[in-house]
């Protein structure tokens, strides 16, 4: 909640979750996957935006769902409520990661071009 001083709870959501989207996705090209270099990086990093509004759809939704619930929501509920939705935003976004980063080795080697 880095921005919440000054901004509300659904920009500073997503402003945070882009940050941690394109670090995500090249630290996970290099360090979980073993993917390095500049080639396809590009690629990867449009993949991981894609991916990334899957995970800021699965938050907003939560950040609204409370707001139904309890318009008058404390910060700290804000804050718990977006850390379970990240906690589910993280699996989805490893799970589809792992899912893309390995049908795009199976490919490289392969030699298939699809």
């Amino acid at each position: 909640m880095a921005f919440s001083a000054f901004l509300p709870a659904q920009v500073n959501n997503f402003l945070c979750l882009l940050i941690t989207a394109v670090l995500n996705t090249a630290a996970n090209r290099a360090f979980t996957f073993g993917i390095s270099g500049r080639k396809n990086a590009a690629k990867d990093q449009l993949s991981g935006l894609f991916i990334f509004l899957v995970c800021w759809l699965v938050t907003s939704l939560s950040l609204v769902g409370l707001s139904w619930v309890n318009p008058h929501a404390s910060a700290t509920t804000e804050l718990i409520v977006l850390t379970v939705a990240n906690v589910v935003a993280t699996i989805i976004r490893f799970v589809a990661l792992r899912a893309y980063f390995y049908s795009f080795r199976r490919r490289r080697r392969t030699g298939s071009r699809q």
